[in-house]
């Protein structure tokens, strides 16, 4: 009995201390519809979970789904208000993932674009938005993750066509015991927002 109970706490103590690989991938091009965002986990390299989750249902791109036909540039141009009104649509769901992005270690981190306006200058206004945003963004993940590792950003104008295409690929790695808590913080948080709320 006794050997019984210490090899299930030994192989308990091993899922809880495995890691989780977390493996994302999102592609977006203008010329197209969106594709969904793919989310596939895996432990010790085995597919256990897979999802593919709709973006427009995460937030909405008003102004750009709005003046996309009427203005490339100025499209672009709207990315940085946009990526405010995003910030302040994901404000109430903010405190529910934060549990988790404290626990994450991100070992891959591959964001590519290729953006044209059909003019240099404009090209090169539209690239240097990108480049903000997307230097932004790394910086918010530094701060509110364990670490960031494996960065690799690049733009690619594309002066003689107007095009947005990007594909970001990242991949994200937490213990069992560490998503646990995470998923427990969570659900802690969303109860005492809609206790707040009420």
């Amino acid at each position: 009995m006794i050997w019984f109970l210490v090899i299930c706490f030994i192989l308990t103590m091993v899922i809880v201390f495995s890691k989780l690989n977390i493996d994302v991938q999102y592609t977006y091009d203008q010329s197209k519809s969106s594709g969904p965002i793919y989310v596939n986990v895996y432990f010790y390299h085995i597919a256990i979970y897979q999802k593919q989750i709709n973006p427009q249902k995460i937030v909405r791109f008003s102004a750009l789904q709005d003046d996309w036909d009427k203005s490339f540039l100025k499209s672009i141009q709207l990315i940085p208000s946009e990526m405010k009104s995003i910030f302040v649509q994901l404000s109430h769901e903010y405190k529910r993932v934060l549990p988790i992005l404290r626990q994450i270690k991100i070992s891959s981190f591959i964001w590519e674009t290729k953006c044209g306006t059909g003019t240099p200058l404009t090209s090169g206004m539209a690239c240097g938005v990108l480049w903000s945003v997307k230097w932004m963004f790394i910086r918010f993940l530094e701060g509110k993750t364990e670490s960031v590792k494996g960065i690799h950003l690049d733009i690619q104008p594309q002066f003689e066509k107007e095009t947005l295409v990007t594909n970001l690929h990242c991949i994200v790695s937490l213990t069992v015991g560490k998503a646990m808590i995470a998923i427990f913080s969570c659900r802690r948080v969303k109860k005492w927002s809609y206790g707040k709320e009420g």
